[in-house]
Protein backbone atom coordinates (compact mmCIF):
# COMPACT_ATOMS: atom_id res chain seq x y z
CA UNK A 1 0.00 0.00 0.00
CA UNK A 2 1.45 3.39 -0.97
CA UNK A 3 1.83 6.37 1.36
CA UNK A 4 -1.18 8.30 0.05
CA UNK A 5 -3.50 5.29 0.54
CA UNK A 6 -2.17 4.72 4.06
CA UNK A 7 -2.55 8.40 4.91
CA UNK A 8 -6.15 8.58 3.65
CA UNK A 9 -7.19 5.40 5.46
CA UNK A 10 -5.40 6.36 8.68
CA UNK A 11 -6.83 9.88 8.60
CA UNK A 12 -10.34 8.52 8.04
CA UNK A 13 -10.08 6.25 11.09
CA UNK A 14 -8.55 9.03 13.21
CA UNK A 15 -11.16 11.62 12.28
CA UNK A 16 -13.95 9.13 12.92
CA UNK A 17 -12.49 8.35 16.35
CA UNK A 18 -12.06 12.05 17.15
CA UNK A 19 -15.64 12.76 16.06
CA UNK A 20 -17.03 10.02 18.32
CA UNK A 21 -14.78 11.10 21.20
CA UNK A 22 -15.89 14.74 21.04
CA UNK A 23 -19.55 13.79 20.61
CA UNK A 24 -19.28 11.78 23.84
CA UNK A 25 -17.41 14.56 25.65
CA UNK A 26 -20.01 17.09 24.45
CA UNK A 27 -22.87 14.87 25.63
CA UNK A 28 -21.28 14.58 29.07
CA UNK A 29 -19.98 18.15 29.54
CA UNK A 30 -22.11 20.28 27.17
CA UNK A 31 -18.88 22.14 26.39
CA UNK A 32 -19.15 24.45 23.35
CA UNK A 33 -15.52 23.95 22.33
CA UNK A 34 -15.96 20.17 22.32
CA UNK A 35 -19.17 20.60 20.32
CA UNK A 36 -17.29 22.67 17.73
CA UNK A 37 -14.52 20.09 17.60
CA UNK A 38 -17.04 17.28 17.11
CA UNK A 39 -18.57 19.15 14.16
CA UNK A 40 -15.14 19.98 12.71
CA UNK A 41 -13.81 16.43 12.97
CA UNK A 42 -17.11 15.04 11.69
CA UNK A 43 -16.95 17.27 8.62
CA UNK A 44 -13.35 16.31 7.93
CA UNK A 45 -14.28 12.65 8.38
CA UNK A 46 -17.11 13.11 5.86
CA UNK A 47 -14.67 14.50 3.28
CA UNK A 48 -12.27 11.58 3.72
CA UNK A 49 -14.81 8.76 3.82
CA UNK A 50 -16.83 10.23 0.95
CA UNK A 51 -13.69 10.19 -1.22
CA UNK A 52 -13.05 6.54 -0.40
CA UNK A 53 -16.69 5.60 -1.04
CA UNK A 54 -16.79 7.36 -4.41
CA UNK A 55 -13.59 5.59 -5.47
CA UNK A 56 -15.10 2.24 -4.54
CA UNK A 57 -18.46 2.93 -6.23
CA UNK A 58 -17.45 4.41 -9.59
CA UNK A 59 -17.45 1.81 -12.40
CA UNK A 60 -14.12 0.53 -13.69
CA UNK A 61 -14.56 1.02 -17.45
CA UNK A 62 -15.16 4.13 -19.52
CA UNK A 63 -15.14 5.01 -23.21
CA UNK A 64 -12.59 7.77 -23.70
CA UNK A 65 -14.25 8.64 -27.03
CA UNK A 66 -17.39 9.73 -25.16
CA UNK A 67 -18.17 13.44 -25.55
CA UNK A 68 -17.58 14.05 -21.83
CA UNK A 69 -13.92 13.05 -22.10
CA UNK A 70 -13.09 14.87 -25.32
CA UNK A 71 -10.86 17.91 -25.03
CA UNK A 72 -12.91 21.10 -25.29
CA UNK A 73 -11.78 24.12 -27.33
CA UNK A 74 -11.08 26.37 -24.33
CA UNK A 75 -9.00 23.83 -22.41
CA UNK A 76 -5.57 24.34 -24.00
CA UNK A 77 -5.69 28.07 -23.25
CA UNK A 78 -6.85 27.42 -19.69
CA UNK A 79 -4.07 24.88 -19.07
CA UNK A 80 -1.48 27.31 -20.38
CA UNK A 81 -2.87 30.16 -18.23
CA UNK A 82 -2.79 28.10 -15.02
CA UNK A 83 0.57 26.53 -15.98
CA UNK A 84 -0.51 22.92 -15.51
CA UNK A 85 2.70 21.62 -17.08
CA UNK A 86 4.77 23.16 -14.26
CA UNK A 87 2.87 21.76 -11.26
CA UNK A 88 1.14 18.56 -12.42
CA UNK A 89 4.12 16.36 -11.60
CA UNK A 90 4.13 17.44 -7.97
CA UNK A 91 0.61 16.27 -7.17
CA UNK A 92 0.12 13.04 -5.21
CA UNK A 93 -1.53 9.96 -6.67
CA UNK A 94 -3.75 7.61 -4.70
CA UNK A 95 -2.65 4.67 -6.86
CA UNK A 96 0.51 5.56 -8.82
CA UNK A 97 0.90 2.01 -10.17
CA UNK A 98 -2.20 2.50 -12.32
CA UNK A 99 -0.18 4.93 -14.45
CA UNK A 100 2.93 2.76 -14.92
CA UNK A 101 3.51 2.36 -18.65
CA UNK A 102 5.94 -0.59 -18.44
CA UNK A 103 3.29 -3.04 -17.24
CA UNK A 104 0.19 -1.33 -18.56
CA UNK A 105 -1.41 -1.00 -21.90
CA UNK A 106 -1.95 2.65 -22.86
CA UNK A 107 -5.66 1.85 -23.27
CA UNK A 108 -5.70 0.85 -19.58
CA UNK A 109 -3.99 4.10 -18.60
CA UNK A 110 -6.44 6.15 -20.68
CA UNK A 111 -9.36 4.31 -19.05
CA UNK A 112 -7.85 4.95 -15.61
CA UNK A 113 -7.56 8.64 -16.46
CA UNK A 114 -11.24 8.78 -17.47
CA UNK A 115 -12.28 6.94 -14.32
CA UNK A 116 -10.18 9.16 -12.07
CA UNK A 117 -11.58 12.26 -13.75
CA UNK A 118 -15.13 11.07 -13.01
CA UNK A 119 -14.19 10.17 -9.43
CA UNK A 120 -12.82 13.65 -8.79
CA UNK A 121 -15.78 15.33 -10.50
CA UNK A 122 -18.23 13.41 -8.31
CA UNK A 123 -16.16 14.20 -5.22
CA UNK A 124 -16.06 17.91 -6.16
CA UNK A 125 -19.86 17.88 -6.37
CA UNK A 126 -20.29 15.94 -3.11
CA UNK A 127 -17.92 18.36 -1.36
CA UNK A 128 -20.90 20.68 -1.09
CA UNK A 129 -23.05 18.28 0.98
CA UNK A 130 -21.69 19.85 4.22
CA UNK A 131 -23.33 23.12 3.19
CA UNK A 132 -26.56 21.37 4.28
CA UNK A 133 -25.13 20.68 7.77
CA UNK A 134 -26.17 24.12 9.12
CA UNK A 135 -29.75 22.86 8.95
CA UNK A 136 -28.72 20.89 12.06
CA UNK A 137 -25.62 22.78 13.24
CA UNK A 138 -24.53 26.42 13.14
CA UNK A 139 -21.58 27.92 11.23
CA UNK A 140 -22.74 28.07 7.61
CA UNK A 141 -19.66 30.09 6.61
CA UNK A 142 -17.30 27.37 7.90
CA UNK A 143 -19.12 24.72 5.87
CA UNK A 144 -19.06 26.91 2.76
CA UNK A 145 -15.33 27.58 3.09
CA UNK A 146 -14.44 23.91 3.65
CA UNK A 147 -16.71 22.80 0.81
CA UNK A 148 -15.22 25.27 -1.67
CA UNK A 149 -11.67 24.36 -0.61
CA UNK A 150 -12.38 20.63 -0.94
CA UNK A 151 -14.05 21.14 -4.34
CA UNK A 152 -11.13 23.18 -5.67
CA UNK A 153 -8.68 20.54 -4.41
CA UNK A 154 -10.45 17.85 -6.43
CA UNK A 155 -10.85 20.03 -9.50
CA UNK A 156 -7.05 20.23 -9.64
CA UNK A 157 -7.01 16.47 -10.24
CA UNK A 158 -9.74 16.77 -12.88
CA UNK A 159 -7.58 19.35 -14.67
CA UNK A 160 -4.56 17.04 -14.51
CA UNK A 161 -6.50 14.13 -16.04
CA UNK A 162 -7.97 16.32 -18.77
CA UNK A 163 -4.55 17.86 -19.49
CA UNK A 164 -2.68 14.55 -19.72
CA UNK A 165 -5.27 12.33 -21.43
CA UNK A 166 -5.13 13.90 -24.94
CA UNK A 167 -1.35 13.52 -24.89
CA UNK A 168 -1.57 9.85 -23.92
CA UNK A 169 -4.26 9.28 -26.56
CA UNK A 170 -2.01 10.83 -29.25
CA UNK A 171 0.89 8.62 -28.09
CA UNK A 172 -1.38 5.55 -28.17
CA UNK A 173 -2.60 6.41 -31.66
CA UNK A 174 0.97 6.93 -32.94
CA UNK A 175 2.07 3.58 -31.51
CA UNK A 176 -0.96 1.75 -32.95
CA UNK A 177 -0.73 3.62 -36.26
CA UNK A 178 -4.18 5.17 -35.96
Amino acid sequence: MNNVKKTVLTASVCFFALTVLFIIITAVTENDVCYSLAITFGTIFYHFIMRLAVGWLIPKHFNYKNFWFKEKGFEKGLYKAIKVKKWKGRMPSYNPSSYMTKNCDLDDIINTMCRNEVIHEVIAFLSFVPVLFPLVFDALLVFIITSVAACLFDLVFVVMQRYNRPRIIRLRNRIKGE
